[in-house]
């Protein structure tokens, strides 16, 4: 799977992907400031959407972040699952403290947690089902280098061949780990100050 999905020249492949990603959000960035002399921008936010875009574009060939996809349905789950998945990563359950509470059918952040997995679950298996499905309608003399490989392309490829060991389980749970790895909020943060820092000089 390594070798298939994080190749050096599999991740060349996905330039196009990034580039294009960088240049809306510095076309959204110039039309922010063309409004007016000096504008205020959330910088830390811009560059999470980047994140997200690009990773959900590698693996999936979507995006869900920006003005064109804010009415789209799928991308207003997306963005609700991915905030609630935020939400509860890092807090702390009071019945972990009073254990009292899990006997009065406290509302506790594993009934959350539970909840958001059924979500993401439900989520992240349309997009195997989908692709599949796009897979299944490409024939043999059909070229598929003109619509970039999805990771999910890869994936599915490699279940072909081996079913018993990449499930849509083993498929979903690579596509949750490459969404928390590459938006890790850490890391944005720094990368934010960073930039801001270089840019500023």
């Amino acid at each position: 799977m390594a070798l298939e999905i994080f190749s050096t020249s599999r991740l060349k492949s996905f330039q196009s992907i990034r580039e294009d990603e960088f240049r809306l959000l510095l076309k959204n960035l110039h039309q922010s400031s063309s409004q007016s002399s000096f504008t205020k921008v959330e910088m830390k936010s811009k560059l999470s959407e980047l994140s997200f875009n690009v990773i959900m574009r590698m693996v999936a060939g979507k995006r869900y972040f920006g003005v064109d996809e804010a009415d789209s349905h799928e991308a207003k789950l997306f963005r609700d699952i991915i905030k609630e998945i935020f939400e509860i990563s890092g807090a702390s359950d009071p019945a972990d403290f009073i254990p009292a509470l899990r006997w009065l059918n406290y509302h506790s952040i594993e009934k959350r947690m539970k909840i958001v997995h059924k979500k993401a679950d439900s989520f992240m298996q349309s997009l195997i089902d989908e692709n599949r499905i796009q897979t299944g309608k490409i024939g043999p003399g059909d070229d598929q280098e003109e619509k970039t490989r999805t990771m999910i392309d890869s994936m599915l490829s490699l279940q072909e061949s081996e079913p018993n060991y990449y499930t849509d389980e083993i498929i979903k749970g690579m596509i949750l780990t490459l969404l928390s790895a590459g938006t890790d909020r850490q890391l944005q943060s720094g990368l934010c100050h960073f930039s801001s820092t270089i840019l500023l000089c």
